[in-house]
């Protein structure tokens, strides 16, 4: 085995890139996110790890919940646009066209086409070095229809293959 430069050790790990939503008095954000996953079934956990400055970060703090919106293969133009424009400068939501509705149980939009929306209620929030980490419980969850997922691996979109589900619970 030979060593690996940790800037490159960071982009190994293939991950699933979701778009996470919050709201605040009004005032409405999403952003891509690569390190979001579901962390418990009992109850039913999502973590996400929200860089201490963006505005994401600060409104999922002051109101306690935020959306999980799961991308799809097709997405990927959405995901630029909610990973590169700041939220502070711009309504993210309008400039990548999304269609939006209210959460049920949570007052952050849900967007339509993406695998799957997770409204979550903070359950946990942590500094973790310049991110923060926040765990919120999945208190609805809306399915999108089946499609490919978008997927990053070592710095750009990759396509994944899915294999058939191997029934013998091995």
């Amino acid at each position: 085995m030979k060593p690996l430069d940790l800037d490159k050790a960071l982009n190994v790990m293939p991950t699933a890139l979701t778009l996470i939503g919050s709201s605040w008095q009004g005032r409405d954000n999403v952003m891509t996110a690569g390190w979001a996953v579901c962390c418990s079934v009992k109850p039913p956990l999502v973590s996400v790890y929200i860089y201490h400055k963006w505005l994401t970060r600060e409104l999922i703090s002051k109101s306690g919940e935020f959306v999980v919106s799961v991308l799809a293969g097709d997405q990927v133009a959405v995901s630029e646009i909610c990973g590169t424009v700041s939220g502070r400068e711009a309504d993210k939501y309008a400039k990548a066209k999304l269609q939006t509705r209210r959460g049920e149980k949570v007052n952050v939009p849900l967007i339509e086409g993406c695998l799957a929306n997770l409204e979550c209620k903070v359950v946990a929030e942590y500094e973790v070095g310049d991110h923060t980490l926040f765990v919120g419980e999945i208190v609805a969850a809306h399915d999108g229809g089946r499609r490919d997922p978008l997927v990053y691996f070592e710095r750009r979109y990759a396509d994944i293959l899915l294999k058939p589900h191997d029934q013998t619970g091995s």
